[in-house]
């Protein structure tokens, strides 16, 4: 059990700090991180996608190296 919120904790810390380097609400972020744990993981991915294409324009190419 400790080890669980352990996880959801470090979770929590990883989206806080994350959707801060993205320019998302790091708050809201980091409370769904401690909610869901890893499950919100491709929800982040996405929420860093479109806030991304939002920001580059939808019709334009971005190359990541």
């Amino acid at each position: 059990m400790l080890y669980l919120i352990l996880l959801f904790l470090m979770c929590s810390l990883y989206f806080y700090v994350e959707s801060f380097k993205s320019a998302l609400s790091a708050r809201r972020w980091g409370v769904v991180g401690i909610l869901l744990g890893p499950m919100a993981i491709p929800m982040f991915m996405m929420a860093q996608h479109v806030a991304m294409r939002k920001a580059s324009g939808f019709n334009n190419l971005i190359l990541k190296a």
